[in-house]
């Protein structure tokens, strides 16, 4: 029964973490959104302009955030952590210990795709063109 009990206590760490890290990525988008009230209060950008920022905060950064955290905790938690959202040091070490690998193999991930070097379409190509 104590091996019940512990499993539904990493799952239920696991919830709360994922939580944390939507808050957390959340409160990051809504930061800068605020940051476009300011310029609109100082006259900087039109309520019009305004509008249009709120509109594509939702269908952008809100939405692709509520798509993200949509997933199971145990598939979001180890890229969380390997993103830095969520620290490893705010996992219980048990759970830690699980992912690991995962945590390193999504890390070594980014870490060649930041190496790769950035392929650009040329604007004055007929690639895209019939």
């Amino acid at each position: 029964m104590g091996g019940s009990d512990g499993q539904k206590r990493l799952r239920k760490a696991m919830r709360n973490l994922v939580t944390r890290g939507y808050e957390r990525e959340l409160s990051k988008a809504l930061s800068d959104l605020e940051a476009s009230f300011r310029t609109w209060r100082e006259g900087t950008i039109t309520c019009f302009q305004l509008s249009d920022l709120i509109h594509e905060h939702h269908d952008g950064v809100s939405r692709d955030l509520w798509k993200k955290y949509g997933f199971h905790a145990e598939v979001l938690l180890p890229g969380l952590v390997a993103s830095g959202v969520i620290l490893e040091s705010e996992v219980p070490e048990e759970l830690l210990a699980t992912m690991q690998q995962k945590i390193r193999g999504i890390r070594e991930f980014q870490e060649n795709r930041s190496q790769e070097p950035e392929t650009t379409t040329d604007p004055g190509s007929n690639e895209d063109q019939e």
